[in-house]
């Protein structure tokens, strides 16, 4: 809409000879600072905002901004500010082993890829857990699909259902296991299991991805009960920090001792 009031075709990102183009991403503990250039000068913001897509999307809405006559310098005062939607790569709580857990809305085979390969350059030395399932009543050709990608990559999922509607959940996840190359899944039909689970499985440095359901806060299964990832997320970190040290290396010689028992 801005770009037809001011009469203009489109913007390129990120090529030679762009409008806008990024530098250069540094990251800086949890956050990221990024150097642009824009307009032939250089400038740079800081955002805690997690993978590319956001990063893009965070480049398109400067470029909006200052197509509404908004000047750069306060469009750069507010970017630390900006957060990320509900339920859209969202980091949720904090877990003392400096483990994490996102959550998201994906629920295509393409979305469920651009989350994982986007949290995967984001961390690039964890391992990546896979909490998801598939909804029922649509979209069947798509479950064996999104198990090959999650099979594909990440190093651990687990399977349970989403929104089953009107239909077997466990056929659903039968479908699904079709796509899924290898015995690293575990499957539990209850979500609010698998999330506990999932939570309580994670070492110093892992990432969780919990993915399909984002800010919905209902589960469907012939009539809609309420039911939050959300709510599910926090209780299981907050479960898990009781038995957490606050110590980071303590944790990390709790983890190689449990694996040398086992």
């Amino acid at each position: 809409k801005i770009l037809k009031k001011k009469k203009l075709k489109k913007y390129n990102f990120g090529k030679k000879k762009s409008f806008i183009s990024i530098l250069n991403i540094q990251k800086i503990n949890n956050k990221k600072m990024i150097d642009f250039l824009f307009n032939n000068k250089r400038y740079s913001f800081e955002t805690d905002l997690i993978g590319n897509i956001q990063i893009k999307n965070l480049m398109f809405a400067i470029i909006a901004a200052y197509l509404s006559n908004l000047k750069i310098n306060n469009i750069l005062k507010s970017i630390n500010k900006i957060r990320p939607i509900p339920g859209r790569i969202e980091k949720i709580g904090k877990i003392n082993n400096k483990s994490n857990v996102i959550l998201d809305y994906a629920h295509t085979p393409e979305a469920l890829k651009t989350v994982i390969l986007d949290v995967k350059q984001e961390y690039p030395l964890s391992k990546i857990s896979l909490v998801f399932g598939c909804g029922g009543n649509r979209d069947k050709e798509k479950r064996p699909i999104m198990g090959f990608i999650a099979t594909k990559y990440c190093d651990t999922i687990y399977l349970t259902d989403d929104n089953p509607r009107l239909e077997n959940p466990k056929l659903i996840r039968n479908q699904i296991k079709k796509g899924i190359r290898s015995n690293k899944f575990i499957e539990i039909s209850s979500r609010a299991k698998a999330i506990s689970t999932a939570v309580n499985k994670l070492n110093s440095g892992d990432i969780l991805i919990v993915a399909g359901k984002g800010h919905e806060n209902y589960q469907e299964y012939h009539e809609k009960k309420f039911f939050s990832d959300k709510f599910e997320i926090l209780k299981a970190i907050n479960k898990k920090n009781l038995i957490l040290s606050k110590s980071i290396k303590t944790n990390i010689l709790r983890e190689d001792l449990n694996k040398n028992i086992i």
